[in-house]
Protein backbone atom coordinates (compact mmCIF):
# COMPACT_ATOMS: atom_id res chain seq x y z
CA UNK A 1 0.00 0.00 0.00
CA UNK A 2 2.75 2.26 0.94
CA UNK A 3 4.27 2.24 -3.43
CA UNK A 4 0.28 3.43 -4.06
CA UNK A 5 0.58 6.49 -1.84
CA UNK A 6 4.17 7.55 -2.32
CA UNK A 7 3.56 7.54 -5.89
CA UNK A 8 1.75 10.93 -5.40
CA UNK A 9 4.92 12.03 -4.69
CA UNK A 10 7.32 10.46 -6.78
CA UNK A 11 4.67 11.33 -9.43
CA UNK A 12 3.61 14.81 -9.65
CA UNK A 13 5.92 16.08 -11.95
CA UNK A 14 3.71 18.14 -14.06
CA UNK A 15 6.47 19.29 -16.61
CA UNK A 16 6.70 15.53 -17.82
CA UNK A 17 3.42 14.43 -20.08
CA UNK A 18 1.58 11.72 -18.98
CA UNK A 19 2.32 9.39 -21.66
CA UNK A 20 5.77 9.60 -20.98
CA UNK A 21 5.86 8.79 -17.42
CA UNK A 22 3.70 5.85 -17.80
CA UNK A 23 6.14 4.57 -20.76
CA UNK A 24 8.53 4.81 -18.41
CA UNK A 25 7.24 3.17 -15.58
CA UNK A 26 6.56 0.11 -18.07
CA UNK A 27 10.21 0.11 -19.42
CA UNK A 28 11.46 0.25 -15.60
CA UNK A 29 8.71 -2.91 -15.50
CA UNK A 30 10.35 -4.44 -18.29
CA UNK A 31 13.12 -5.99 -16.55
CA UNK A 32 11.71 -6.69 -13.30
CA UNK A 33 10.73 -9.99 -11.72
CA UNK A 34 6.97 -11.36 -12.67
CA UNK A 35 6.03 -10.73 -8.31
CA UNK A 36 6.83 -7.04 -8.84
CA UNK A 37 5.60 -6.08 -11.71
CA UNK A 38 2.32 -4.94 -10.01
CA UNK A 39 2.14 -2.82 -6.79
CA UNK A 40 1.73 -5.07 -3.81
CA UNK A 41 -1.08 -6.22 -2.29
CA UNK A 42 -2.59 -3.31 0.20
CA UNK A 43 -4.11 -3.61 3.98
CA UNK A 44 -7.37 -2.26 2.60
CA UNK A 45 -10.18 -4.78 2.05
CA UNK A 46 -14.19 -5.01 2.04
CA UNK A 47 -16.03 -7.81 2.75
CA UNK A 48 -19.05 -8.36 0.00
CA UNK A 49 -22.31 -9.96 1.28
CA UNK A 50 -21.19 -13.21 -0.40
CA UNK A 51 -18.36 -12.75 2.59
CA UNK A 52 -15.37 -12.61 0.20
CA UNK A 53 -12.45 -10.08 0.91
CA UNK A 54 -12.46 -7.46 -1.75
CA UNK A 55 -8.94 -6.00 -2.17
CA UNK A 56 -9.36 -2.00 -2.62
CA UNK A 57 -7.05 0.87 -2.95
CA UNK A 58 -7.49 4.32 -2.36
CA UNK A 59 -6.25 7.79 -2.56
CA UNK A 60 -7.21 10.62 -0.41
CA UNK A 61 -6.48 14.59 -0.95
CA UNK A 62 -4.12 16.19 1.11
CA UNK A 63 -7.44 18.04 2.97
CA UNK A 64 -8.75 14.66 3.78
CA UNK A 65 -12.18 16.38 3.20
CA UNK A 66 -12.45 16.01 -0.64
CA UNK A 67 -15.03 17.86 -2.72
CA UNK A 68 -16.05 14.16 -4.84
CA UNK A 69 -15.08 10.73 -4.89
CA UNK A 70 -14.53 8.71 -8.04
CA UNK A 71 -15.32 4.93 -7.45
CA UNK A 72 -13.05 3.00 -10.27
CA UNK A 73 -14.10 -0.72 -11.81
CA UNK A 74 -11.52 -2.42 -13.90
CA UNK A 75 -12.52 -4.02 -16.84
CA UNK A 76 -12.89 -8.42 -17.42
CA UNK A 77 -9.93 -10.59 -16.69
CA UNK A 78 -8.07 -7.39 -15.47
CA UNK A 79 -7.28 -6.12 -11.93
CA UNK A 80 -6.76 -2.90 -9.97
CA UNK A 81 -2.87 -2.98 -9.56
CA UNK A 82 -1.48 -2.24 -12.40
CA UNK A 83 2.05 0.33 -12.43
CA UNK A 84 -0.05 3.19 -13.80
CA UNK A 85 -2.59 3.33 -11.69
CA UNK A 86 -0.98 5.65 -8.71
CA UNK A 87 -1.16 7.99 -11.77
CA UNK A 88 -4.35 8.15 -12.50
CA UNK A 89 -5.19 8.45 -8.72
CA UNK A 90 -2.61 11.15 -8.12
CA UNK A 91 -4.42 13.75 -11.43
CA UNK A 92 -7.84 12.88 -9.55
CA UNK A 93 -6.14 13.60 -5.22
CA UNK A 94 -4.20 17.01 -6.75
CA UNK A 95 -7.97 18.30 -7.54
CA UNK A 96 -9.26 17.53 -4.31
CA UNK A 97 -10.76 14.45 -5.78
CA UNK A 98 -10.98 11.28 -3.59
CA UNK A 99 -9.89 8.02 -5.51
CA UNK A 100 -10.88 4.58 -4.62
CA UNK A 101 -10.61 1.31 -6.78
CA UNK A 102 -11.02 -2.46 -5.89
CA UNK A 103 -10.56 -5.79 -7.85
CA UNK A 104 -14.18 -7.54 -8.58
CA UNK A 105 -14.26 -11.12 -6.78
CA UNK A 106 -12.05 -13.27 -8.55
CA UNK A 107 -9.59 -11.21 -9.95
CA UNK A 108 -6.63 -9.43 -8.63
CA UNK A 109 -5.59 -9.93 -5.00
CA UNK A 110 -9.97 -10.30 -4.22
CA UNK A 111 -11.11 -13.40 -3.13
CA UNK A 112 -12.81 -16.26 -5.90
CA UNK A 113 -11.88 -18.69 -8.25
CA UNK A 114 -10.19 -16.50 -10.90
CA UNK A 115 -12.45 -15.04 -13.26
CA UNK A 116 -15.31 -17.06 -12.19
CA UNK A 117 -18.48 -14.43 -12.16
CA UNK A 118 -21.62 -16.76 -11.16
CA UNK A 119 -23.98 -14.30 -11.43
CA UNK A 120 -23.47 -10.14 -12.84
CA UNK A 121 -25.00 -8.82 -9.78
CA UNK A 122 -22.22 -10.03 -7.97
CA UNK A 123 -20.21 -7.49 -9.88
CA UNK A 124 -22.90 -5.14 -8.92
CA UNK A 125 -22.80 -6.14 -5.50
CA UNK A 126 -18.78 -5.71 -5.01
CA UNK A 127 -19.40 -2.05 -5.66
CA UNK A 128 -22.20 -1.05 -3.78
CA UNK A 129 -20.37 -3.24 -0.95
CA UNK A 130 -17.56 -0.95 -0.98
CA UNK A 131 -19.51 2.63 -1.71
CA UNK A 132 -21.61 1.39 1.09
CA UNK A 133 -18.63 0.86 3.20
CA UNK A 134 -17.28 3.91 2.62
CA UNK A 135 -19.37 6.23 3.39
CA UNK A 136 -20.78 4.03 6.61
CA UNK A 137 -20.37 6.31 9.94
CA UNK A 138 -17.19 4.92 11.72
CA UNK A 139 -19.18 5.49 14.90
CA UNK A 140 -21.04 2.48 14.12
CA UNK A 141 -20.68 -0.53 15.71
CA UNK A 142 -18.15 -2.92 13.90
CA UNK A 143 -19.50 -6.32 14.98
CA UNK A 144 -22.51 -6.52 12.52
CA UNK A 145 -23.62 -9.86 11.28
CA UNK A 146 -22.21 -10.31 7.96
CA UNK A 147 -25.77 -11.07 5.35
CA UNK A 148 -25.99 -15.32 5.84
CA UNK A 149 -23.75 -15.61 8.62
CA UNK A 150 -23.70 -16.62 11.83
CA UNK A 151 -22.43 -14.44 14.96
CA UNK A 152 -19.77 -17.43 14.75
CA UNK A 153 -19.14 -17.05 11.18
CA UNK A 154 -18.65 -13.51 11.14
CA UNK A 155 -16.41 -13.33 14.30
CA UNK A 156 -14.05 -15.53 12.51
CA UNK A 157 -14.03 -13.82 9.11
CA UNK A 158 -14.11 -10.10 10.66
CA UNK A 159 -13.01 -10.14 14.32
CA UNK A 160 -13.23 -6.91 15.33
CA UNK A 161 -12.39 -5.25 12.59
CA UNK A 162 -16.13 -5.17 10.66
CA UNK A 163 -16.85 -5.28 7.14
CA UNK A 164 -13.74 -3.31 6.43
CA UNK A 165 -10.34 -1.67 6.96
CA UNK A 166 -9.77 1.23 5.73
CA UNK A 167 -6.01 3.20 6.41
CA UNK A 168 -7.55 6.71 6.29
CA UNK A 169 -10.38 5.38 8.29
CA UNK A 170 -12.05 8.59 6.89
CA UNK A 171 -16.05 9.54 6.80
CA UNK A 172 -16.98 10.39 3.40
CA UNK A 173 -19.45 13.06 3.38
CA UNK A 174 -18.65 14.00 -0.32
CA UNK A 175 -20.91 13.15 -3.63
CA UNK A 176 -19.73 10.56 -5.95
CA UNK A 177 -19.46 8.88 -9.09
CA UNK A 178 -18.95 5.40 -10.53
CA UNK A 179 -16.40 5.31 -13.04
CA UNK A 180 -15.54 1.82 -15.45
CA UNK A 181 -13.85 0.16 -18.16
CA UNK A 182 -15.09 -2.20 -20.67
CA UNK A 183 -16.75 -4.77 -18.29
CA UNK A 184 -16.45 -2.04 -15.21
CA UNK A 185 -17.89 0.25 -17.80
CA UNK A 186 -21.03 -1.45 -18.25
CA UNK A 187 -20.86 -2.52 -14.42
CA UNK A 188 -20.87 0.93 -13.36
CA UNK A 189 -24.03 1.78 -15.49
CA UNK A 190 -25.65 -1.22 -14.12
CA UNK A 191 -24.77 0.05 -10.37
CA UNK A 192 -26.19 3.64 -11.21
CA UNK A 193 -29.15 1.75 -12.01
CA UNK A 194 -29.33 -0.18 -8.71
CA UNK A 195 -28.66 3.03 -7.07
CA UNK A 196 -31.60 4.96 -8.81
CA UNK A 197 -33.66 2.01 -8.25
CA UNK A 198 -32.74 2.11 -4.09
CA UNK A 199 -33.29 6.00 -4.46
CA UNK A 200 -36.55 4.94 -6.28
CA UNK A 201 -38.04 3.15 -3.15
CA UNK A 202 -37.21 -0.05 -4.97
CA UNK A 203 -35.52 -3.26 -3.14
CA UNK A 204 -32.92 -3.75 -5.81
CA UNK A 205 -30.86 -5.74 -3.23
CA UNK A 206 -30.90 -5.50 0.70
CA UNK A 207 -27.75 -3.18 2.51
CA UNK A 208 -29.08 -3.10 5.67
CA UNK A 209 -26.59 -5.31 7.23
CA UNK A 210 -24.22 -2.34 6.14
CA UNK A 211 -26.30 0.92 5.88
CA UNK A 212 -29.12 1.60 8.50
CA UNK A 213 -32.23 3.29 6.90
CA UNK A 214 -31.07 7.01 7.58
CA UNK A 215 -27.49 6.76 6.64
CA UNK A 216 -28.36 4.35 2.87
CA UNK A 217 -30.69 7.78 2.32
CA UNK A 218 -27.64 9.95 2.36
CA UNK A 219 -25.75 7.86 0.61
CA UNK A 220 -27.99 7.33 -2.30
CA UNK A 221 -28.55 11.35 -2.26
CA UNK A 222 -25.40 12.09 -2.82
CA UNK A 223 -25.31 9.60 -5.84
CA UNK A 224 -23.94 12.07 -9.48
CA UNK A 225 -23.47 9.91 -11.96
CA UNK A 226 -21.48 7.70 -14.41
CA UNK A 227 -18.37 7.75 -16.29
CA UNK A 228 -17.98 4.66 -18.84
CA UNK A 229 -15.03 4.20 -20.81
CA UNK A 230 -15.68 2.02 -23.85
CA UNK A 231 -18.52 0.21 -21.91
CA UNK A 232 -19.61 -3.56 -23.28
CA UNK A 233 -22.76 -2.82 -23.79
CA UNK A 234 -22.54 -4.18 -27.34
CA UNK A 235 -20.17 -6.63 -28.23
CA UNK A 236 -19.93 -9.94 -30.68
CA UNK A 237 -22.14 -12.83 -29.24
CA UNK A 238 -22.46 -16.52 -29.98
CA UNK A 239 -25.45 -17.58 -32.32
CA UNK A 240 -28.87 -17.23 -29.81
CA UNK A 241 -28.72 -21.02 -29.98
CA UNK A 242 -25.67 -21.45 -28.85
CA UNK A 243 -26.41 -19.09 -26.01
CA UNK A 244 -29.52 -21.29 -24.91
CA UNK A 245 -27.26 -24.13 -25.06
CA UNK A 246 -24.60 -22.63 -22.90
CA UNK A 247 -27.40 -21.63 -20.33
CA UNK A 248 -29.59 -24.66 -19.69
CA UNK A 249 -26.85 -27.23 -20.49
CA UNK A 250 -23.03 -26.34 -20.56
CA UNK A 251 -23.38 -23.76 -17.49
CA UNK A 252 -25.36 -26.20 -14.97
CA UNK A 253 -22.50 -28.95 -16.15
CA UNK A 254 -19.37 -27.74 -16.52
CA UNK A 255 -19.53 -24.01 -15.19
CA UNK A 256 -16.00 -23.52 -15.00
CA UNK A 257 -14.62 -24.96 -18.36
CA UNK A 258 -12.89 -22.14 -20.65
CA UNK A 259 -15.08 -21.31 -23.84
CA UNK A 260 -13.15 -22.72 -26.60
CA UNK A 261 -12.25 -20.25 -29.29
CA UNK A 262 -14.66 -22.03 -32.17
CA UNK A 263 -17.42 -21.26 -30.35
CA UNK A 264 -17.57 -17.92 -29.98
CA UNK A 265 -14.99 -16.43 -27.62
CA UNK A 266 -14.66 -12.85 -28.70
CA UNK A 267 -10.96 -11.70 -30.12
CA UNK A 268 -9.19 -10.07 -26.74
CA UNK A 269 -5.91 -9.60 -29.34
CA UNK A 270 -3.98 -7.01 -26.85
CA UNK A 271 -2.93 -5.12 -30.23
CA UNK A 272 -6.41 -4.06 -29.77
CA UNK A 273 -7.01 -2.67 -26.77
CA UNK A 274 -2.95 -1.38 -26.22
CA UNK A 275 -0.74 0.92 -27.42
CA UNK A 276 2.48 -0.93 -28.75
CA UNK A 277 4.54 0.47 -25.27
CA UNK A 278 1.96 -1.21 -22.76
CA UNK A 279 2.50 -4.79 -25.13
CA UNK A 280 5.73 -6.17 -23.48
CA UNK A 281 3.97 -5.53 -19.91
CA UNK A 282 0.85 -6.84 -21.00
CA UNK A 283 2.07 -9.69 -22.18
CA UNK A 284 4.10 -10.49 -19.06
CA UNK A 285 1.40 -9.80 -16.74
CA UNK A 286 -0.57 -12.63 -18.44
CA UNK A 287 -1.73 -15.39 -16.28
CA UNK A 288 0.34 -17.88 -18.33
CA UNK A 289 3.45 -15.94 -17.05
CA UNK A 290 2.49 -15.97 -13.67
CA UNK A 291 0.87 -12.80 -13.95
CA UNK A 292 -2.39 -11.36 -12.67
CA UNK A 293 -4.54 -10.85 -15.95
CA UNK A 294 -6.22 -13.91 -17.27
CA UNK A 295 -7.28 -12.93 -20.92
CA UNK A 296 -8.53 -14.68 -22.95
CA UNK A 297 -9.62 -16.98 -20.68
CA UNK A 298 -13.64 -16.39 -20.19
CA UNK A 299 -15.50 -19.60 -18.37
CA UNK A 300 -18.83 -20.80 -19.53
CA UNK A 301 -20.43 -19.52 -16.68
CA UNK A 302 -18.84 -15.98 -16.89
CA UNK A 303 -19.47 -15.69 -20.23
CA UNK A 304 -23.43 -16.14 -19.73
CA UNK A 305 -23.46 -13.70 -16.75
CA UNK A 306 -21.33 -11.24 -19.27
CA UNK A 307 -24.55 -11.89 -21.80
CA UNK A 308 -27.29 -11.43 -18.60
CA UNK A 309 -25.46 -7.84 -17.63
CA UNK A 310 -25.64 -6.49 -21.15
CA UNK A 311 -29.05 -7.56 -21.69
CA UNK A 312 -29.72 -5.66 -18.46
CA UNK A 313 -28.39 -2.52 -19.16
CA UNK A 314 -29.68 -2.90 -23.46
CA UNK A 315 -33.57 -3.76 -21.66
CA UNK A 316 -33.17 -1.08 -18.82
CA UNK A 317 -31.33 2.08 -21.20
CA UNK A 318 -34.80 4.03 -20.83
CA UNK A 319 -34.54 3.99 -16.98
CA UNK A 320 -31.31 5.56 -17.20
CA UNK A 321 -31.88 9.39 -15.57
CA UNK A 322 -28.75 9.80 -14.06
CA UNK A 323 -25.98 12.03 -15.68
CA UNK A 324 -23.31 10.33 -17.01
CA UNK A 325 -20.32 10.91 -19.31
CA UNK A 326 -19.01 8.09 -21.82
CA UNK A 327 -15.44 7.36 -23.32
CA UNK A 328 -15.48 5.58 -26.66
CA UNK A 329 -12.94 4.98 -29.76
CA UNK A 330 -15.74 4.81 -32.54
CA UNK A 331 -13.15 1.60 -34.15
CA UNK A 332 -13.26 -0.17 -30.95
CA UNK A 333 -13.31 -3.78 -31.72
CA UNK A 334 -14.45 -5.26 -28.99
CA UNK A 335 -16.91 -3.20 -27.14
CA UNK A 336 -18.59 -1.99 -30.35
CA UNK A 337 -19.35 1.65 -30.15
CA UNK A 338 -22.91 0.91 -31.37
CA UNK A 339 -23.92 0.54 -28.02
CA UNK A 340 -22.77 3.88 -26.55
CA UNK A 341 -24.89 5.29 -29.63
CA UNK A 342 -27.96 3.19 -28.54
CA UNK A 343 -27.39 4.32 -24.69
CA UNK A 344 -26.78 8.20 -25.92
CA UNK A 345 -30.33 7.44 -27.72
CA UNK A 346 -32.31 6.21 -25.63
CA UNK A 347 -31.54 7.22 -21.89
CA UNK A 348 -33.69 9.54 -20.48
CA UNK A 349 -31.59 11.66 -18.48
CA UNK A 350 -31.65 14.97 -19.81
CA UNK A 351 -29.36 16.09 -22.68
CA UNK A 352 -27.49 18.83 -21.23
CA UNK A 353 -26.45 15.87 -18.88
CA UNK A 354 -25.41 13.08 -21.05
CA UNK A 355 -22.18 13.62 -22.67
CA UNK A 356 -20.19 11.17 -25.67
CA UNK A 357 -17.21 11.80 -26.06
CA UNK A 358 -14.85 10.21 -29.48
CA UNK A 359 -11.43 9.12 -28.73
CA UNK A 360 -10.08 8.22 -32.51
CA UNK A 361 -7.01 5.92 -32.35
CA UNK A 362 -7.55 5.27 -28.23
CA UNK A 363 -8.61 1.54 -29.29
CA UNK A 364 -10.27 -0.38 -26.29
CA UNK A 365 -7.98 0.51 -23.57
CA UNK A 366 -8.72 4.20 -23.60
CA UNK A 367 -7.46 4.87 -19.77
CA UNK A 368 -3.93 3.73 -19.67
CA UNK A 369 -3.53 4.73 -23.53
CA UNK A 370 -4.96 8.54 -23.60
CA UNK A 371 -4.76 8.88 -19.37
CA UNK A 372 -4.31 12.47 -19.56
CA UNK A 373 -6.98 13.20 -21.65
CA UNK A 374 -9.42 10.67 -20.36
CA UNK A 375 -8.35 12.16 -16.72
CA UNK A 376 -8.77 15.96 -17.86
CA UNK A 377 -11.79 15.64 -19.39
CA UNK A 378 -13.52 13.26 -16.30
CA UNK A 379 -12.12 16.12 -13.91
CA UNK A 380 -13.19 18.64 -15.75
CA UNK A 381 -16.85 16.85 -16.29
CA UNK A 382 -16.92 16.21 -12.88
CA UNK A 383 -16.38 19.95 -11.89
CA UNK A 384 -19.26 20.92 -13.21
CA UNK A 385 -21.48 18.77 -11.42
CA UNK A 386 -20.00 20.29 -8.73
CA UNK A 387 -20.50 23.87 -9.64
CA UNK A 388 -24.27 22.59 -9.93
CA UNK A 389 -24.66 21.24 -6.52
CA UNK A 390 -23.27 24.64 -4.95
Amino acid sequence: MSEFRIAIGLMADCNQCMDKRIAAILEHKSDAHIDDINLPKGDEYVYNSRQQKIHVQTMMPKSKKPKFLVVLLHGYSAHSNQPWVPLIGSEFVENDIAFVTFDFHGHGYSDGVRVDVEDYRHLIDDCLSVIFELYRSKSSPTARSVAGASEAETARMIGTQGYSSFLDNSEFTCPFVVSGMSLGGVTSLAVGLALQRLQQGQGVMNYSHILPTQEMATVLSLFEGVIAMCPAIAVDLPHPMVQTIMEYLVVPCCPLTPVPSWLGQPDLDRRLVFHDHFLGYAEKDSASNGGMTHAPLIRFRTGHSVIMLTRHVQDSMREVQFPFLVFHDPEDQICRYAGTERLMREASTLTDHKRCVRVQHGLHGLLPNKTHFIVTEMIAWIDAQHQQLR
